[in-house]
């Protein structure tokens, strides 16, 4: 009786750790990346609306505010190129 209620339990427990349909879809490298970039466009598109509200609170005028975008904008053209 040992013997089977061992089997039974190691046998539930690697039921539990059977791969999900969501794990599967984690398995091709180029799904990892696109969920990777979701991820990073999806704080993005969080923090970019709030950004000038956070800028002008903090003292920033309007133009400083579009120098520093578009400085940073062109900050991640030339290091993406790299």
């Amino acid at each position: 009786p040992r013997a089977a209620l061992r089997s039974r339990a190691a046998s539930g427990f690697l039921d539990c750790m059977r791969p999900t349909p969501l794990l599967r879809l984690l398995d091709s490298p180029t799904n990892v990346l696109l969920l990777a970039v979701f991820v990073d466009m999806f704080g993005v598109a969080l923090v970019l609306p709030n950004l000038p509200f956070l800028f002008a609170e903090l003292g920033g005028t309007p133009e400083s505010f579009g120098v520093l975008s578009s400085v940073y904008a062109i900050a991640q053209l030339t290091g993406g190129l790299v």
